[in-house]
């Protein structure tokens, strides 16, 4: 019997899943961002916070702040949380720091 098939890529929430490899992990997904992102993602994972991340990875704390907003609007979406929710990057610490071994490595 033929699979169904999916529906044409329209959403955010679809366009996301194509960027990033989402991994079965409890009530949600997590999400494994590639490049720069994926760095935030594991400072973040790490403990640290903007700053820390900004030098870390030697980029702008803009740029750190960027990089935070897509994260969290991925995992809102993997994870279905309402847009009052609040996160930031202490959510991250606590949903994704168990998935890396060890800090910054």
């Amino acid at each position: 019997m033929p699979s169904p098939r999916m529906s044409s890529p329209t959403t955010t929430g679809v366009a996301a899943s194509q960027r990033c490899r989402r991994i079965r992990a409890g009530s949600g997904c997590l999400i494994l961002a590639g490049g720069r992102r994926g760095n935030a993602l594991r400072a973040f994972a790490d403990g640290l916070v903007p700053a820390e991340v900004a030098d870390r990875l030697a980029i702008t704390p803009k740029t750190v702040d960027t990089h935070k907003t897509a994260i969290l609007a991925e995992c809102r979406i993997a994870w279905n949380l309402p847009e009052d929710e609040r996160l930031g990057y202490h959510w991250m610490r606590e949903k994704f720091g168990r998935y890396f071994d060890s800090p910054g490595g």
